[in-house]
């Protein structure tokens, strides 16, 4: 398995970091981290290795995360963009697009941007739509709170994220365990596990490389209008739910199975919003066929 990370500079002079690793003559998926995250992320999951053998699998910083750099007008839409270079540069016609947590509002903008170069959308835990009062109704009172003020005190927010990544970088250990009192029951057990909270460390601390800024940016999207209509995706997506997920509940992904027309759900019992945490494997069986 090689995790060396090459860089390109795009059209506008921006840097896009990346990785291109496993089998060259595997199925092809590009997988989106969440917020945050990195592209390497990927590698420290259970099943990663041993997945290299069959897929070829491109990861990438995000914008505003690990060493890529940050777009001011940063939109879930013109992100596609990156990814429509990246797969140009490497010579790329179609992928699956994967994204997990933060990253599945980018892998539905590409599916809906680029239709004929997404085999298939694969979101995990993925975020859902502000505006939706099933899943407004749903969410936790923190994750709430988040998106009224990143809604109407975007500056305020900024201004938290700082704060708060400040504290992921100076001390991730503590950082993670004063964050587990709002996770579900199987996400506190996924999070006491020594292999679990190294790469949680690992994300706070290579994360933010170069800006706090994409982390802020993708919060305040989030809880805004995201710019497309999901009943508009063309490629097939296929939806994980866990259905004990705080952050990303049940709701999510209910909607996301009934206003995308070409959609398949798969929810799971016992599960949080950490479960692709340890069963990478499970969600590539489900997409290798």
């Amino acid at each position: 398995m090689n995790n060396q990370q090459s860089k390109i500079v795009l059209k506008d002079g921006r840097q896009l970091t990346y990785c291109d690793q496993g089998n060259p003559q595997g199925k092809q998926v590009l997988l989106l981290h969440g917020t945050p995250g990195y592209s390497i992320f990927w590698n420290k999951l259970p099943g990663f290795a041993e997945a290299c053998e069959h897929f070829r699998f491109i990861t990438v910083d995000r914008r505003g995360y690990g060493t890529s750099d940050y777009k001011k007008d940063h939109t879930f839409l013109n992100y596609v963009d990156d990814i429509d270079e990246l797969m140009n540069h490497l010579q790329v016609d179609r992928t699956i697009v994967m994204g997990v947590s933060g990253g599945g509002p980018y892998a539905l903008a590409c599916g809906y941007k680029i239709p004929e170069r997404v085999k298939q959308v694969v979101i995990v835990s993925s975020a859902g739509p502000s505006g939706v009062k099933e899943i407004e109704d749903s969410i936790s009172s923190t994750n709430r709170i988040v998106y009224k003020i990143a809604r109407n005190l975007p500056w305020l927010m900024n201004l938290n994220m700082r704060l708060l990544i400040s504290w992921q970088t100076k001390n991730p250990t503590k950082f993670i365990q004063k964050m587990s009192y709002k996770l579900s029951g199987p996400d506190k057990e996924v999070i006491n596990r020594r292999d679990v909270q190294e790469i949680m460390k690992d994300i706070y601390l290579n994360s933010y490389q170069k800006t706090w800024k994409g982390y802020a940016r993708d919060v305040i999207l989030q809880a805004n209008d995201w710019g497309f209509d999901l009943s508009q995706i063309k490629p097939k997506v296929i939806i994980f739910q866990a259905n004990e997920d705080t952050s990303s509940p049940p709701a999510v992904g209910d909607y996301f199975s009934q206003v995308i027309p070409n959609s398949q759900l798969f929810r799971y019992d016992n599960a949080g919003h950490l479960w692709h945490f340890l069963h990478l494997r499970e969600i590539l069986n489900k997409i290798k066929c």
